[in-house]
This record gives C-alpha cells, sequence and structure tokens, in this order.
C-alpha cells in the first residue's frame, strides 16, 4: 500500500519556497483542486477544477505531461485533526523518539501526520516542551492522489497542511513587522487570518504569540463567490 510507505506531512516553508526555477503547487480543497505553475517567485499558470474523479484524472495526467518541476501538495480541507501535547523534556535523540511514539499513539490510523515544537516553547528551560501534532485522515481522496503522485517522473517537494503554512507564513510578517530577528519567536498577542479560495470556502487562522492556537474553514454557496 503506497499510503503506508509515502512520506510523513512536512511542513513547506512556504516563505523559504525552494529556490528552484520552475514550481508548482497543487492545492487540494473539499470543494475543488487548484494547480499554480511558478517561475521563481511569480505565478504563470492558475488552473481550477472542481472536486471530482474525473478532475483529478485530467490534473495528473497534466502533471505527467510536465517538465521537471519541484511540485508541492497543500491539503486545505475540514478533515484535518489538530492537537497540543506536552512531552517530557529529554536529550535531542530521545525527544525525537519520543514525540514519534506520542504521535502515533494520538494517531495511529494514518501515516500523514507531524509534530511540530511550539515557538514559546523554545524559550529557556522547561521539565516538558509543548508540541502542536497535526494530521490528515486516511480516506479514499488522499489514496487516489497518491496513488497518482507517487508515479510522477519528478520528486514530490512534500504534502503539507495549509493552515500550517499560512500560519508560518503570518507569524514571519508579524516579526518582520515588530522588527524581530527571523530565527526568533518574542511573544505578539493574537493575530487573525481570514482568507477565501474557491477550493473550500472561508478558512480562518488564529495564531497566539506566533503558533497556530485554532483554525476552522466554513463553506460558502457555490454562487457567492
Amino acid at each position: 500500500m503506497r499510503l503506508a510507505t509515502f512520506p510523513r506531512l512536512s511542513r513547506i516553508a512556504l516563505a523559504q519556497f525552494s529556490p528552484q526555477p520552475r514550481k508548482a503547487v497543487l492545492v487540494i480543497g473539499d470543494s475543488g483542486y487548484r494547480l499554480l505553475l511558478l517561475r521563481g517567485r511569480t505565478i504563470v499558470e492558475s488552473h481550477l477544477w472542481p472536486r471530482d474523479g474525473e478532475s483529478r484524472d485530467r490534473i495528473l495526467d497534466y502533471l505527467h505531461r510536465l517538465d521537471s518541476h519541484h511540485l508541492t501538495v497543500l491539503v486545505d480541507s475540514m478533515e484535518q485533526t489538530y492537537r497540543r501535547e506536552e512531552i517530557p523534556a529529554a536529550s535531542m535523540i530521545d525527544r525525537r523518539r519520543i514525540v514519534d511514539r506520542r504521535l502515533d499513539i494520538a494517531f495511529p490510523a494514518t501515516p500523514l501526520k507531524l509534530a511540530l515544537r511550539l515557538a514559546q516553547e523554545r524559550k529557556g528551560k522547561s521539565d516538558h516542551e509543548r508540541y502542536l501534532f497535526a494530521s490528515l485522515p486516511d480516506n479514499e481522496e488522499i489514496r487516489a492522489w497518491i496513488d497518482g503522485l507517487y508515479d510522477l517522473d519528478y520528486p514530490l517537494g512534500g504534502i503539507g497542511l495549509l493552515p500550517l503554512e499560512v500560519a508560518a507564513r503570518a507569524a514571519g510578517l508579524q516579526r518582520l513587522m515588530n522588527g524581530q530577528d527571523a530565527g526568533k519567536a518574542r511573544a505578539s498577542g493574537w493575530t487573525l487570518v481570514v482568507g477565501r479560495e474557491q477550493t473550500g470556502g472561508i478558512r480562518q487562522i488564529v495564531l497566539h504569540d506566533n503558533d497556530l492556537a485554532l483554525t476552522r474553514l466554513a463553506t460558502t454557496p457555490a454562487d457567492d463567490l
């Protein structure tokens, strides 16, 4: 089963997007799919499809006919789960083992998961460290995409969750406006990001001290665009 051997979710870090000159970004939403082609940091093509099997097959055929690109997949769906966990402080090697074990216990049914150490927990020492666990449930839609992407002639740069990527970018902009170094995360209070995308609906993202605190996706009527 390809899903079982597929890489876990990853932080794509849109703010540090691949320097490769030709990139493609596929957004998978609850209502549709969007494919963006970029040259450097400029979008040169944007394609939108409804969410159905025929559209998925057309996109995969299009990707197979593309010259070598750096492909990134971002998922923006309601079926995403986030939870905060406290992990006992440990050495770097032990910490990774503990986090992986706790992540597997939290989300045993899917390999599409990741753990992010929260920014406010990178300041000073503590008996525990706080992490944000995130997962994308295993379903037929994801399996169909992974089966198709698995056979591409060029490597997949990663599969990420759009709310995490937007949250990271918003935190970076907040630090920039506050005159902070990109590598330092000082308290900045609450930040609200609201976006609208035809592939899904209205996405609300709430950050507290540069960490994702809450996200929700609200659907919109098809004719309300």
